[in-house]
């Protein structure tokens, strides 16, 4: 039976990411042992670098791809201990993704701390695949702290941009608008944002931002305005 999506709704098919390494997926389709190699390559670079959201999200697809449901709960725990309670948007668009393909125990726990994420103290299942909370299979405490206090180091811009490599342009355009409405004199995060409506082309988006800026920003204000004229040119023109 097909599982409904955290949001109530059928999870989607596909999911936004970089298409050369969606590209390479078709490779390993018939080559178990290649998938394996490309896996544990992704899993190394999670161990270096915890916040890797990049590695994170193409470990789940590879094996959402090869059809492994337990390696696909591994490499979600992974990102759910990885991120903390923070990303939600990232881990409800993951765990949807693969709603029709992990077991429904596993599906269900993950739901369970979607919201509040997980803590420090949290009990869920480990399993071998989890390269975060331990090599064997139980019920134990994730204890991995210094994860999630990486995730809280790091600025959100920089979140944003991991959100916008990994080809999840939406959530990092969500985290950018909530972040300029915070700090709207911040140069960085309204020339970064204005860089996603010029790229996307998304008129309702800009529109939608500008209002709330009252169309007064106070940051990046020329680069505000002209893009404010191209969309309005560009309704003359049609």
């Amino acid at each position: 039976m097909i599982q409904k999506e955290a949001t109530g709704r059928e999870p989607e098919s596909s999911l936004l990411i970089e298409p050369a390494f969606l590209s390479k997926l078709s490779v390993v389709d018939n080559d178990q042992a290649l998938g394996e190699r490309v896996s544990e390559h992704l899993a190394h670079k999670i161990v270096r670098r915890i916040a890797d959201l990049e590695s994170h999200t193409q470990r789940i697809i590879l094996h959402a791809k090869l059809q492994n449901p337990e390696a696909i709960y591994g490499a979600l725990l992974d990102l759910f201990i990885a991120l903390g309670d923070k990303g939600f948007l990232i881990r409800q668009r993951m765990l949807n993704m693969v709603a029709k393909v992990i077991e429904r125990t596993h599906y269900t726990q993950l739901l369970g701390v979607l919201e509040r994420g997980i803590t420090s103290d949290e009990q869920l299942p480990c399993t071998p695949y989890s390269m975060l909370c331990g090599s064997f299979v139980g019920v134990r405490p994730l204890v991995y702290k210094s994860s999630i206090d990486e995730i809280e180091a790091r600025s959100p811009l920089e979140e944003a941009r991991d959100f916008i490599d990994s080809g999840m342009i939406d959530e990092g355009r969500k985290l950018l608008e909530s972040s300029v409405l915070l700090d709207r004199a911040n140069e960085a995060l309204n020339v970064e944002l204005l860089e996603i409506y010029r790229h996307t082309q998304d008129e309702e988006a800009f529109n939608n931002m500008f209002a709330k800026l009252d169309d007064r920003p106070l940051a990046a204000i020329e680069e505000w305005n002209s893009l404010n004229d191209f969309f309005e040119k560009s309704e003359v023109s049609i």
